[in-house]
């Protein structure tokens, strides 16, 4: 049966971008376009000579998701009618007859797949614990981890197949047919690892156990968590707080190589203490452990050299500033030297003068005295001669 949408209508979209992968955005559905591929490409990059291709696309304008460049302008994207489907039911039935429907929403069941709402859409997930107060822990795959709902936030998930809407299975029971045919087939899990995985207080059933244990961060080194404190904890509990040991394990990894050194030495201290508590449930930590020392022993000596370097910086001013009063001291002088060579030639030609003025006298007082003796030599001869 064909999907038959109207303009104007809400529809839900999703996306195969990285990311985005799960999860279904309500938008409007605007209009029917006509994408137009005048050539093709074959696989060695040469061009086709078939004739135009027509391709129908749909307009649709997001609802809580905009553009970029205006936070409150609607996103508005052109997109593969295979993303798009009619609004699912809001209390679908479990049984799928007819595609019934509840009045309202019924309580969720442990392992559940559900749609739960959260970052501006529809993200699937699996009921992994049911709490007080209509809430639940979901676990997701993508990127795997773990977080509480209100059952307002939360909705069974449904597919749209052939025209009408199905209920997938809960996890517990995909989780048991798997089970059921990894033992027809001899098994294909590591010896070692459920050897030690005998040993834990619960049994794996969520459906991100296969994504958790792949990852890398996991294997090297090797990861054999006991969670042996889960002991003391509600049974029902257990599963979904190893798996947020898990997570919180992850988190520590991945946050600890984007480390700066101008971050606050408390965020590393708090690791310490997350290591202690991973720790005790059986975690490898030794590596971290080592490398977070490592980083704080860096900082401390970075700070203790930028200590120095400050006092450094300070001693530099102070000397400059010294410096600076110096060469004003030698300037003040140097304008005082000025002036006295000013009035040191002053004081010279003023003397320069009064040389030649003491010679012009001397030169006149012995003229004088030249002809004062002629004239003291007549008067005696006059004295001395008779009457």
């Amino acid at each position: 049966m064909a999907m038959v949408i109207t303009k104007g209508c809400l529809v839900e979209v999703s996306s195969d971008d990285p990311g985005y992968h799960g999860a279904w955005y309500i938008a409007t559905f605007l209009d029917e376009v006509q994408l137009h591929q005048s050539k093709s490409k074959n696989n060695k990059g040469s061009t086709s000579n078939s004739k135009n291709r027509k391709k129908i696309g749909y307009l649709v304008k997001f609802v809580s998701l905009f553009e970029d460049g205006d936070p409150s302008e609607p996103l508005t994207e052109i997109v593969d009618p295979s993303f798009v489907r009619p609004l699912p039911p809001s209390y679908p039935t479990r049984n799928n007859v007819n595609n019934a429907v509840e009045e309202e929403a019924a309580d969720y069941e442990l392992y559940d797949v559900v749609d739960a709402y959260d970052r501006d859409g529809w993200w699937m997930g699996v009921v992994t614990e049911v709490l007080n107060d209509d809430k639940y822990m979901v676990s997701f795959e993508s990127p795997p981890e773990e977080l509480e709902f209100e059952k307002s936030q939360l909705r069974l998930h449904v597919d749209w197949i052939d025209g009408h809407w199905e209920i997938p299975p809960n996890k517990e029971t995909c989780e048991a047919e798997a089970s059921s045919q990894k033992r027809k087939r001899g098994g294909d899990e590591n010896p070692a690892v459920v050897e030690y995985q005998q040993e834990w207080p619960f049994i794996k059933q969520s459906p991100m156990w296969a994504t958790i244990e792949s990852l890398e961060l996991y294997q090297n080194p090797p990861q054999k968590p006991h969670f042996s404190p889960l002991n003391t904890v509600k049974e029902d509990s257990r599963e979904g707080l190893a798996i947020a040991q898990l997570v919180t394990f992850a988190n520590v990894v991945q946050r600890t190589s984007p480390l700066k050194m101008d971050d606050h030495d408390h965020m590393i201290h708090d690791r310490f203490e997350t290591l202690v508590e991973l720790e005790s449930h059986g975690f490898d930590v030794d590596a971290l452990r080592a490398r977070l020392n490592e980083l704080l022993s860096a900082k401390a000596q970075v700070r203790e050299l930028n200590d120095k370097l400050k006092q450094v910086k300070e001693d530099l001013r102070n000397q400059n500033l010294e410096k600076s009063q110096i060469e004003e001291e030698i300037g003040q002088l140097q304008g005082e030297m000025l002036d006295l060579q000013e009035k040191l030639l002053v004081s010279e030609d003023k003397k320069n003068m009064k040389d030649k003025e003491i010679k012009m006298l001397q030169s006149k007082l012995h003229l004088l005295a030249n002809q004062i003796t002629p004239l003291e030599a007549e008067f005696k001869k006059i004295v001395a001669s008779p009457l």
